[in-house]
């Protein structure tokens, strides 16, 4: 074997290990969850390098950097970092915070940890992962009380139930601070409810600065809620926001101030009811309004303000343990043990209270954008013959429910179709109208396809709405009469492209109902819908282990004609002839051939 064959094979060796490394490197690298170094929470400065991790590391194309939205009182940086469509300011938003109360890290973490889910399902390409980042723009700020935060952490674990920042103003320093969730511009000045306290009279609120809700010298006073303030402003897309607090495992949406509360529509009630009860079938939270639950007011926070000011659909979530685990742990001795434990769980609490609200943030960011549900009010399988021979035997016929119960309304351009194994059985079918928010309207549609059998369970309705980037699969199942729960496509799917227009019309329509009723495209003239549906693309995580056996192929021939001369004299005679021609080679002066270990 030739010196330049033996340097060829060794190119093409390395090309094929390090090429796809490369690729895969460029992919994002597998996340990593964090660790706090403070009984497992994360400290200012970790908290800060996870998210620059999550944009550098995890989402490099998903995400954006983490950026300052402003500074807290002694100029730590109060950082966001969006996951998503972050440069449309058309897609609809979502908004987390956390650590509004300094002595409330499981917040910060309940974030952290939702950031990590969406990260790991993205490097494994999950496709509903795929298209929320495709289809939506998630916020999160999760440490918008700095300051407060590491004075606790500078603190024994005794020690640390700082609530407020540090504003300097009470003879008491450790009462020191303003409650940042009183700052906020609604009922700032104070609630109908008042009640008399250790520091004068609170009405959901308190002007003293000693007390443990103190609410400022004025509305917004704080650079901490004037950032997030600036920050809401500037981004009106944000339909929906969990201002992350705790302990208790609750769920509460405004009002919290009682004035306010008087004027709340039956509408808005409703709306609230229903994206409340969404999230908590997916964390078993107690859902109600703060003060019909506890009648306990707050005046000046940040969920009633966002909802007030801005129309988002804003919640308090009360993470980390209920109410009984606090107590069986904190031993029921004292308040302040409950507390200890309710506010910092230990860190093999950590993980479960996390991740407990993982599935509801991820759903509410769905919910942000239209987010459809559909059912079967009647289905008709009628079995027959098929002339067209193509083998299509049975008739199905249904009548649909569709409502809408995000917080977006549907767009113009709206419309379903159907598929059985990939292949188009009904072409697209227009909405008639738009389907309104929160499941305040229901468009009720008729639909007719046929299939080759009754019991096939691979019919899959498709709702796509491009004006929003949204589409929607759903398996129907014609033996049961059911149909399933939405799962999210990529926009960019084939089985979201549209075919044909048909009008959709009310079932109740005698009258036109025929033309809803969409024929079943022949030979001729439906081969161009008639192709099989394959949404998957390159999967570049095999590259590595495809190229490190090619590789291992090239070395294998390489050793094999390296080695089967082994054992000839190398100064055995030749033939004048090879010396003219220039076969010869002096193996004596080449290196060893070195093997690259493979990654992967």
């Amino acid at each position: 074997m030739t010196c330049i064959s033996t340097l060829i094979l060794c190119a093409v060796t390395v090309l094929l290990i390090v090429f796809p490394i490369t690729v895969s490197t460029n992919v994002g690298s597998k996340p990593v969850l964090p660790t706090g170094s403070v009984d497992g929470y994360l400290t200012f400065d970790q908290t800060n390098e996870y998210l620059r991790n999550a944009h550098s590391l995890y989402l490099p194309e998903t995400s954006s950097p983490p950026f300052s939205i402003g500074k807290s009182r002694s100029g730590r940086t109060i950082n966001a970092v969006c996951l998503g469509k972050c440069d449309d300011t058309n897609a609809p938003g979502v908004l987390f915070t956390g650590l509004h109360h300094a002595r409330e890290p499981i917040s910060l973490m309940t974030l952290v940890y939702t950031l990590h889910h969406i990260s790991l399902m993205s490097y494994y390409n999950d496709p509903e992962t795929q298209a929320l980042l495709s289809s939506r723009q998630l916020w999160f700020i999760p440490l918008v009380n700095p300051d407060g935060y590491v004075d606790n952490l500078e603190k024994s674990a005794a020690n640390r139930n700082r609530r407020k920042n540090t504003l300097p103003g009470c003879s008491n320093v450790k009462r020191n601070g303003v409650d940042l969730n009183r700052n906020y511009e609604t009922c700032w000045a104070g609630d109908t409810l008042c009640e008399q306290d250790q520091f004068g009279q609170d009405c959901g609120n308190n002007p003293n600065p000693c007390a443990e809700d103190y609410r400022g010298s004025a509305m917004f006073s704080e650079p901490e809620t004037k950032a997030i303030r600036d920050f809401v402003g500037q981004h009106p897309n944000i339909k929906a926001a969990l201002n992350y607090h705790s302990y208790g495992e609750n769920l509460f949406w405004p009002y919290s101030c009682v004035k306010k509360k008087k004027s709340e529509t039956e509408a808005q009630a409703n709306l609230f009811k229903s994206i409340a009860n969404e999230l908590t079938l997916l964390n078993s939270y107690k859902a109600s309004n703060v003060y019909d639950a506890l009648h306990y007011n707050a005046a000046g926070d940040a969920t009633d303000w966002m909802f007030d000011k801005h129309g988002i659909i804003a919640f308090t979530p009360e993470v980390g343990p209920n109410d009984q685990e606090a107590k069986a742990n904190g031993r029921s001795r004292n308040y302040d043990l409950q507390d200890a434990y309710g506010f910092w769980p230990p860190i093999d609490r950590i993980p479960v209270h996390s991740n407990k609200s993982v599935s509801a943030n991820i759903h509410l960011a769905w919910l942000s954008g239209p987010c459809y549900k559909v059912s079967a009010v009647q289905m008709k399988v009628v079995k027959g013959s098929d002339p067209s021979g193509q083998g299509l035997t049975t008739q199905i016929t249904i009548s649909l429910k569709i409502k809408n119960i995000g917080l977006k309304a549907s767009g113009e351009k709206a419309f379903l179709q159907v598929f059985e194994e990939g292949i188009l059985r009904l072409p697209s079918q227009t909405f008639k109208d738009r389907v309104k928010i929160g499941g305040r309207n229901v468009i009720l549609a008729e639909v007719m396809y046929k299939v080759r059998s009754e019991n096939h369970m691979k019919t899959t309705l498709i709702i796509s709405d491009p004006e929003n980037s949204e589409c929607s699969a759903f398996l129907i199942n014609h033996k049961s009469s059911s149909i399933s729960d939405t799962k999210h496509l990529l926009l960019e799917s084939d089985l979201c492209n549209y075919h044909h227009e048909s009008k959709i019309l009310p079932s109740g329509d005698n009258k036109n109902s025929s033309n809803a009723k969409t024929k079943i495209p022949s030979d001729s003239d439906s081969k161009p819908q008639s192709k099989t549906i394959n949404d998957a693309g390159f999967n570049y995580s095999l590259l590595p282990y495809i190229s490190g056996g090619a590789a291992v192929v090239c070395f294998v021939c390489f050793i094999f004609f390296k080695c089967k001369n082994v054992g000839e004299d190398k100064y055995s005679r030749i033939s004048e002839d090879q010396i003219e021609l220039g076969e010869l080679s002096d193996v004596s002066t080449e290196p060893a051939f070195r093997d690259y270990e493979e990654d992967g």
